[in-house]
């Protein structure tokens, strides 16, 4: 039914059809999904601060890239209301950038990032400032988790400080490590899928440490697995802030997602958010994959499915565990 009313939508109905498809982690139809995008170019004058926001921010959770056309416009929209977004929308549109700004061949819109570097330190550094880096009051960690993630994307993806508006430089020297220890206070436990993973690999003689948090980022990651126990007993816990790209090449880095980091139907394609670390860890030197519930399934069931896997996936590791077959 949304597919036939789209044309018709109000520009609250539409950001509101996105929002309710990001909220359900449901990827439409390439067809309701194009009827969408032509609804938005025929709106876009009209499209308040938030409803921009929330196009963005929806977008990037379901890890949709818009056609280049169309992500540009928003992006133009954005910069032009920008005067009066809120804090959480400026988040939102930051992090939202952040997930979807994955192609280096395409520019960052430099005049989008100058208005929302002014825009969060009018709404924002104040109280950062006035904290000095004390640990943000926690219906704020969220906002601080976001601009922490925009900020690696800076670092991380194509842009040095030469080609970037200087206020949204400043920002990030002002704010940089009062978001990154933010991020990195969020504590994880892990899931049941986790543990079973992270105990299979010990049964196939492989070390492993589970929630170890990467000292440059703050990401934590599931899983870092060794060849032998000699190596991981030489790691100290927590990582060194030095951990060289020599230790990185040594273990591998394994996210483990269980349905909730997929969206719907299908339960295949990765949502924004576990799409975006995924690339962050790569980016950050380690040897990066993701193990999917359904991929772990399958692999229990086959006499030496885990074995196998571990060997094929990782081949520059060079692993040989000292187990005599999979933990079953």
């Amino acid at each position: 039914r949304l597919g036939v009313v789209a044309p018709v939508l109000e520009t609250r109905e539409t950001s509101m059809a996105f929002v309710a498809l990001a909220n359900f982690s449901r990827i439409p139809s390439p067809e309701l999904l194009q009827a969408l995008f032509t609804r938005v170019g025929e709106l876009l004058p009209l499209l308040q601060p938030q409803q921009v926001a929330n196009i963005l921010w929806s977008l990037a959770n379901l890890g949709i890239s818009p056609p280049a056309p169309v992500m540009r416009a928003l992006e133009d929209r954005a910069a032009a209301t920008m005067h009066d977004f809120l804090p959480q929308n400026v988040m939102n549109t930051l992090w939202a950038i952040a997930v979807l700004a994955e192609d280096p061949a395409t520019p960052w819109n430099n005049l989008l990032l100058k208005e929302l570097a002014e825009r969060t330190r009018t709404t924002m550094s104040v109280r950062l400032l006035s904290q000095k880096r004390a640990k943000p009051a926690p219906l704020d960690v969220m906002n601080y988790t976001q601009l922490h993630q925009f900020f690696l994307s800076l670092s991380l993806d194509r842009a040095p400080d030469a080609r970037l508006p200087h206020e949204m430089v400043a920002l990030r020297q002002t704010l940089g490590l009062a978001c990154r220890d933010a991020f990195a206070s969020i504590s994880s436990a892990p899931s049941r899928l986790q543990e079973d993973v992270a105990d299979t690999l010990r049964a196939m003689g492989l070390a492993v440490r589970e929630e170890a948090r990467d000292p440059l980022s703050g990401y934590s990651i599931d899983i870092l697995a060794y060849q032998n126990q000699d190596e991981d007993s030489a790691m100290p816990s927590p990582l060194p802030a030095r951990f060289g790209a020599s230790h990185r090449a040594a273990a591998i880095a394994i996210e483990v997602d269980g349905p909730g980091h997929f969206a719907r139907p299908a339960l295949r394609a990765p949502l924004g958010s576990t799409a975006l670390k995924q690339r962050h860890l790569r980016q950050l030197g380690w040897h990066a994959v993701s193990i999917a519930f359904w991929e772990w399934n399958a692999l229990r069931r086959e006499p030496h499915g885990v074995r196998d896997f571990i060997l094929a996936t990782f081949p520059r590791t060079a692993l040989h565990p000292g187990g005599s077959g999979d933990a079953e």
